[in-house]
């Protein structure tokens, strides 16, 4: 998990994540290390929180995670909300709808675990560990 530094909101992701039925448990960065795809591709899931809501890098960031093959969430704000889900989703980044609360947090953890479950999205033990140590 990565958060933006607002203490709250870490705050609610980890009291979502960790009653979450999927069993998830949290780590946490402060921001993005030089190669964060070969570290943030040993967990499941990365809710990258940095910097506002409504900026382009978010989309850029979380997009560029994704395509690297890491389950992304986020959450999106401001008058280009709309259109910065879009282009995340099409990207296959998991976004929390907005109002930001605990329940949208907890319906995005629903769709992620489903689509794990269905092995849609699923990445064995194994590419994790090649991914992690760059192989």
């Amino acid at each position: 998990m990565v958060g933006n530094g607002s203490l709250s909101l870490r705050e609610l992701f980890t009291t979502v994540l960790d009653s979450h039925p999927a069993g998830w448990t949290t780590s946490f960065m402060s921001g993005l290390p030089a190669n964060v795809e070969s570290i943030a591709g040993a967990y499941d899931l990365v809710v990258y929180e940095l910097g506002k809501a409504e900026s382009a890098e978010r989309l850029a960031v979380a997009s560029r995670l994704r395509r690297s093959g890491i389950d992304v969430l986020t959450h999106v704000e401001g008058q280009a909300a709309d259109r910065m889900r879009d282009d995340l989703l099409r990207d296959g980044v998991f976004v929390v709808a907005n109002p930001l609360d605990g329940e949208h947090i907890g319906e995005a953890l629903d769709r992620i675990a489903s689509h794990k479950k269905a092995g849609a999205l699923t990445t064995g033990a194994r590419t994790r560990i090649r991914r992690f140590f760059g192989r």
